[in-house]
């Protein structure tokens, strides 16, 4: 029997002492081992870059799949393309969350963090993705947001931590397949 997930129900995260505002209620919780992940994630970046960029985007499939292969292998493939635009070491991390509420098919929210040193601007990223995402014939990518954080700027780390924690929320992530995961912090890619 799977253990039902700590939830985070107030609008602040409270880790290793520091209280962090949230996008939480009563009504709309957050997973907590999926708000401790991602602020663990914005953590280690900070700590190895000076300058970050987040692309946040969304998704969306044109048809219903049981796992995340689509994803995974675009990813993999919009790495290669950054990695041969800018160098290597521009990918420095990613996040996504898999959701499906009413609509037929699923859609990700994914925020692709980029060394701010030598991406500043996610005009590239986002023309790839869009590209390929086509080529794998899904449906579309709307670019949602961008964020340029300085390892200083404790307040916009503030801000872009309570964007995120958008993506830990339990509802609409309820419904997948078991086995299939719904929520993916990368591996920090360290220069």
């Amino acid at each position: 029997m799977t253990r039902p997930p700590r939830l985070i129900t107030s609008s602040v995260f409270e880790r290793k002492g520091t209280g962090f505002d949230v996008n939480a209620n009563r009504s709309q919780p957050l997973n907590f081992a999926h708000m401790e992940k991602v602020v663990s994630a914005m953590e280690t970046g900070r700590k190895f870059y000076s300058k970050l960029t987040f692309l946040c985007f969304t998704l969306h499939c044109s048809q219903y799949s049981e796992d995340n292969t689509v994803l995974t292998e675009a990813l993999q493939q919009l790495k290669g393309q950054l990695d041969n635009h800018y160098q290597p070491n521009v990918w420095v991390n990613h996040l996504w969350c898999r959701e499906q509420d009413k609509a037929s098919a699923q859609h990700y929210h994914l925020v692709i963090i980029l060394n701010g040193q030598k991406a500043s601007k996610g005009h590239r990223t986002f023309s790839d993705l869009v590209e390929i995402w086509r080529e794998f014939g899904q449906a579309k990518v709307t670019l949602n947001q961008t964020h340029h954080l300085k390892r200083a700027d404790d307040k916009t780390y503030r801000q872009i931590i309570y964007h995120l924690s958008y993506m830990a929320k339990m509802r609409s992530k309820r419904d997948v397949t078991k086995g299939c995961r719904d929520f993916v912090v990368g591996r920090i890619k360290t220069p």
